[in-house]
């Protein structure tokens, strides 16, 4: 069974053919329109599978941001990133304008299921490090995505290092406030334009920059040893932006994850993403072939 799998994310939108295989071909990709309201999104994402329809194809996938439903295909929660993201009706505009049954998930829980695919790994959770701070959970090789359809938003458990930090949810005090690209450089007092110069800073010697650095490591692998005490996954995939900061970041989080993980737990493998920007296709593909049944 060929899919045709959409990533919507904040800046670019890639889609592609993945097959039973899971597979990625004929990768297309555009600019989302992420200020111009969820038709213009809808359009872009329509655009790009119309590119890659053939006869081979039986349904579409699609990874999105925001908090999805998934047996409605709808979003009911979205951050500002998409401009009035919340309350689009996306499986419903895709399926009318392609006329193949269309399947929605959140684009992170998306990941997940990729990584564990790639990494043959019955259970596995995935900490998603970027510009915010996200997750996914598969248990027994199926995704979580909870009650409220909102599993894995790691980024807003409390965090005591982030103590009076205003996080983007509203909130205060959250992980996301020092464990993500945005916190982080709010976290250093707004002297980087991002995580990525500040890495750089901190790698070259700079004091503040790299107590920045392995400040958010340590408060993310801490949170880290307790999920894996929580969950008792095979593997941790760590994955964003920050993963890319080096040993600054990734020593402290690697240190403190052992130090909160019951002795038990501390074998479980902790490392960075196997299929990086491919995984959410392989991963949406994956969940349309379980909703539809067809795994051929």
């Amino acid at each position: 069974m060929t899919v045709i799998a959409v990533d919507i994310g904040g800046t670019k939108t890639a889609a592609a053919r993945v097959d039973s295989a899971g597979g990625v071909v004929g990768l297309r990709t555009a600019t989302t329109p992420a200020r111009h309201g969820p038709q213009a999104i809808v359009n872009t994402a329509v655009e790009l599978v119309h590119q890659l329809d053939d006869p081979s194809v039986s349904a579409v996938a699609v990874a999105a941001a925001g908090v999805i439903d998934s047996k409605r295909g709808v979003v009911v929660y979205a951050t500002d990133l998409l401009r009035d993201w919340a309350g689009t009706r996306v499986a419903d505009q895709v399926t009318a304008r392609v006329g193949r049954p269309t399947y929605v998930l959140n684009d992170v829980h998306a990941h997940a299921l990729g990584e564990a695919i790639a990494t043959d790994a019955e259970s596995l959770l995935l900490v998603a490090a970027g510009t915010g701070l996200g997750g996914g959970i598969v248990h027994a090789g199926r995704l979580l995505t909870g009650a409220h359809h909102c599993a894995g938003h790691l980024g807003h458990a409390p965090c005591p290092e982030a103590a009076g930090l205003r996080c983007s949810c509203g909130g205060e005090g959250h992980l996301e406030c020092l464990a993500s690209g945005s916190g982080l450089v709010s976290a250093s007092g707004g002297r980087f334009p991002d995580a990525k110069h500040l890495a750089a800073a901190a790698t070259a010697g700079d004091p503040d920059a790299a107590a920045c650095l392995e400040r958010s490591g340590a408060a993310l692998g801490r949170a880290i040893g307790g999920w894996v005490n929580l969950l008792d996954p095979d593997i941790v995939v760590v994955t964003g932006g920050l993963a890319d900061s080096g040993e600054l970041w990734w020593g402290p989080l690697l240190r403190t994850a052992a130090q909160e993980a019951l002795p038990v737990a501390r074998p479980v493998r902790i490392q960075s993403a196997h299929l990086g920007a491919s995984a959410a296709l392989v991963g949406a593909a994956a969940f349309a072939r379980s909703r539809t049944g067809n795994h051929d």
